[in-house]
């Protein structure tokens, strides 16, 4: 009964790690509209800052930086309303 449990959690961590891993990845395009946003204050960005090292370093490479960028371009055109939004409730 063991041997089942173990197997079942092996191929859990199996999917569960590589799904985490490529939801960490397409999180970065919005958290960087947020890091940049209007409602971006210092206690949000160090957070950002810690949880997104990884991301912010591998940004160092150019091909990397390109590809995040663009990213972070697309999902500026769906978080429009977001900053619409944001921009007519401070008039």
């Amino acid at each position: 009964m063991s041997e089942k449990k173990g197997s079942k959690l092996i191929r859990f961590l199996g999917y569960a790690i590589p799904i985490l891993l490529v939801v960490y990845v397409l999180s970065t395009g919005p958290v960087l509209l947020f890091y940049y946003g209007p409602l971006s204050t210092d206690e949000t960005n160090s957070a950002l800052d810690i949880l997104y090292a990884p991301m912010f370093y591998a940004m160092k490479n150019d091909f990397i930086a390109e590809g995040l960028i663009r990213y972070a371009n697309f999902s500026r055109r769906f978080c429009n309303f977001y900053f619409e939004s944001y921009e007519s409730r401070s008039e």
